[in-house]
Order: C-alpha cells, then sequence, then structure tokens
C-alpha cells in the first residue's frame, strides 16, 4: 500500500468527492422525475464515479476495523466492493443505453442492500474499536439504516413506496454529510491507520 500520508490524502479527497457527486446525482434524479428525462445520463454517470470513488474507502475502514474483528470485517469489505463495482457497471451501462432504468432497478436496489451491510459492520466495529470519530460512526450506520429501509421498502412495495422514498431520502441526505465529515477528519489527521497497516 502506498504510505499512510497519501492513502488518507486520497481517501479524505475520495470521500469529500462523493459527497459531491451524490449531491449531483440526487439533484439529476430529481429533474429527471420532474423535468424531463434527459437529466437521466448526469444522474447514471455521476453515480458511476461515485461507486469508484467509494473503493478507497473501503480499504481504509477495513484496515481501521479489522483488528476488532477480522472476519466480519473481510466480509464486509468483500460484499462492499463487489456491490459498488457491480453499482458502477449497471450505472455505465445505463450510461451507454445498454439497459433501460427499469431494467436497473432491481439490481441497484440490491446493491444498496449490500453496501448497507457494508457501512453496518464498519461502523458498529468502528464504534467497538474507537476507530473513528463519533460523530462519523453514527453517520456510518445511520447512512447503513437508510439504505436498508430504502432497499426493504423498495422490495416490498416498489420504487415509489413511502419506505423506499424514506431510505432514498435518508441516504441522499446523510450520505454527503458523512463524506464530508470523513474526508475532513482524515485530511486533517497524521495518520489514523493502526500500526502494521
Amino acid at each position: 500500500m502506498m504510505n499512510d500520508h497519501a492513502f488518507l490524502q486520497l481517501t479524505g479527497w475520495s470521500a469529500i468527492g462523493s459527497s459531491l457527486l451524490s449531491v449531483i446525482a440526487t439533484v439529476a434524479l430529481l429533474l429527471m422525475f420532474a423535468v424531463n428525462s434527459a437529466w437521466g445520463p448526469v444522474n447514471d454517470a455521476a453515480s458511476v464515479a461515485w461507486a469508484l470513488l467509494h473503493i478507497p474507502i473501503v480499504i481504509l475502514l477495513y484496515v481501521l476495523v479489522r483488528g476488532v474483528h477480522p472476519t466480519l470485517a473481510l466480509i464486509g469489505s468483500i460484499v462492499g466492493i463487489t456491490c459498488l463495482l457491480i453499482f458502477a457497471i449497471v450505472q455505465s451501462a445505463l450510461v451507454i443505453n445498454l439497459i433501460t432504468f427499469q431494467q436497473s432497478e432491481k439490481a441497484v436496489i440490491l446493491m444498496w442492500a449490500g453496501i448497507a451491510i457494508w457501512l453496518l459492520f464498519s461502523g458498529v466495529l468502528a464504534h467497538a474499536g474507537e476507530s473513528l470519530p463519533p460523530l462519523v460512526i453514527s453517520l456510518t450506520l445511520l447512512l447503513g439504516v437508510s439504505y436498508a429501509i430504502g432497499a426493504a421498502g423498495y422490495l416490498s412495495g416498489g420504487l415509489e413506496s413511502r419506505l423506499a422514498l424514506f431510505g432514498y431520502a435518508g441516504s441522499a441526505i446523510i450520505g454527503p454529510l458523512w463524506g464530508i465529515f470523513l474526508g475532513w477528519y482524515l485530511l486533517r489527521s497524521g495518520s489514523v491507520l493502526p500500526a502494521g497497516a
């Protein structure tokens, strides 16, 4: 792995960049439904970049929490990276019109569920090991719960169910806050990685 400082800088800026992309994707999605479908590709392209920027975050959180429970940390990280990559592939297919929005819905929602598992595992382990500031841990857990609610709502009642909309709204608000606070913490930290990481 690159040296600790460079990795923290990369991950910090990735977290902040993902926050910006989350806002762009959310605004584009709202405009797609409220104005016209021309905004769809903007949402899809921003979502691809958003997913890829999370890869360094998954790696960092794994390094931070693996000392608490190596098996759970590894499972959560594998699920997180796998779902993020599949999400990026599905959204890329939307950008180049290989599939339709309706065809992508179920895959995207299942990826939400996987991302929720990663966030919840990471948040619980970070809390147990006091690996991150309390605010970042709380936002990690709240974001995981939001994704889980959104996925459960969709699977039980469709994209327009109140539960799905509540989960999506929660993730749209909490996600950028999580990325900003996590990124700010990492950028101002000399090193948060455990010895020997």
